[in-house]
């Protein structure tokens, strides 16, 4: 029950911040390691994955989600800003301390979907090229037509990620992630270029995306519950890539 869980974290994520516990990236506002450590420790029932250490060091980690996502979130929304290595409280976060849950995460989500400091898809880090951002569309117009289709859904009701995927395409509530597909690639720029033929459809680029978007923001602002399994056991789409 996301909607629970999401109202306890954020005083609980405050009271990190205003701690001094939890420690970003100046140049790219992401938390470190121990920050996310630190956030782990607070999050209801844990963080949607354990975390585990790697058996051997070629494994590839789960890592975190929400204990990544909260640092974000907070900033977007102002309720927090930089302050050396550390996260410090705002006077509009301050406030929040004091004000019901739900006006503050509905202040988060409207402006997380309007805020440009992080892209979502910089989370699927195995497609590579994406250091130059003008190479991606604009993150807003993404987000929009997502949430807009967020605001179709019936209420209480669970929905495939598919069924979401199809429905927008089907009312050309559509976006793109990137300018010219050819930019990005797995493994290898020439032959894992995602320009190819069926590496670039809807399902490799935008799909993805709306995963990352749905699964680490919109999740854990409570605003959809969240059905998922392990990555081994999720989609195999991409398989016949190169």
């Amino acid at each position: 029950d996301t909607e629970q869980a999401a109202s306890q974290e954020l005083f609980a994520v405050l009271q990190l911040v205003d701690m001094g516990k939890i420690q970003v990236s100046a140049q790219t506002r992401r938390p470190s390691a121990k920050g996310m450590a630190a956030i782990r420790e607070v999050l209801v029932g844990g963080d949607f994955y354990p975390s585990e250490e790697k058996a051997h060091k070629w494994q590839q980690a789960i890592g975190s989600i929400r204990a990544f996502a909260w640092p974000l979130l907070l900033q977007a929304a102002g309720l927090a800003s930089i302050a050396g290595s550390r996260l410090a409280l705002t006077a509009a976060g301050r406030r929040a301390l004091g004000r019901p849950a739900a006006e503050t995460l509905r202040h988060a989500w409207k402006k997380w979907v309007g805020t440009s400091i992080f892209d979502e898809f910089s989370r699927v880090d195995v497609i590579k090229g994406q250091s130059d951002r003008k190479r991606l569309t604009a993150v807003v117009g993404r987000r929009q037509a997502i949430a807009d289709a967020l605001a179709e859904c019936r209420v209480g009701a669970w929905i495939a990620i598919g069924e979401l995927s199809r429905h927008m395409r089907a009312t050309g509530n559509t976006f793109e992630v990137a300018h010219d597909p050819w930019t990005l690639y797995i493994g290898e720029m020439q032959y894992g270029s995602l320009g190819y033929d069926g590496s670039n459809g809807w399902e490799v680029l935008q799909e993805r995306y709306m995963l990352a978007f749905l699964f680490e923001y919109a999740a854990t602002l409570g605003l959809v519950d969240a059905a998922y399994t392990t990555p081994e056991d999720a989609r195999r789409d991409f398989r016949s890539m190169w």
